[in-house]
């Protein structure tokens, strides 16, 4: 189960867990907030940090992955900070458009048709 019971059972994430495990879905770099950190999501189990050799190792809780992540970069690899206590419906929405946004470029570049906007702007459009 993950460490966010909204995600349990949403298919993105579902499938986010298993084709990162078997290399089927590789995964995009990290975006930085204004200050250079990096934004780790709800949920994220992977490393995606370019340089790192454990990217299909999964972390049991999304606070683990945040703890490797500090050990980057000779512990110099800057993450936003972590929120505490329960997410608001907003940023439940924001990581589930996240996860839809990993393979909505997929589908859509397998297709033809050119892909969808990134997880940001998708957030802008509803």
């Amino acid at each position: 189960m993950p460490s966010y019971r909204f995600l349990a059972g949403y298919p993105a994430y579902e499938r986010y867990i298993t084709e990162v495990a078997t290399g089927q879905l590789v995964m995009p770099g990290y975006e930085y907030d204004s200050k250079g950190s990096a934004i780790v999501h709800p949920g994220e189990a992977y490393c995606r940090h370019d340089k790192c050799k454990h990217k299909i190792k999964r972390a049991q809780e999304t606070r683990n992955l945040r703890g490797h992540l500090k050990r980057h970069d000779g512990g110099k690899f800057a993450i936003r900070a972590g929120r505490t206590g329960r997410l608001t419906t907003e940023e439940e929405e924001d990581a589930l458009l996240w996860y839809d946004s990993l393979f909505a470029t997929m589908a859509s570049t397998a297709k033809g048709v050119p892909p969808r906007p990134s997880w940001k702007k998708l957030k802008v459009t509803i």
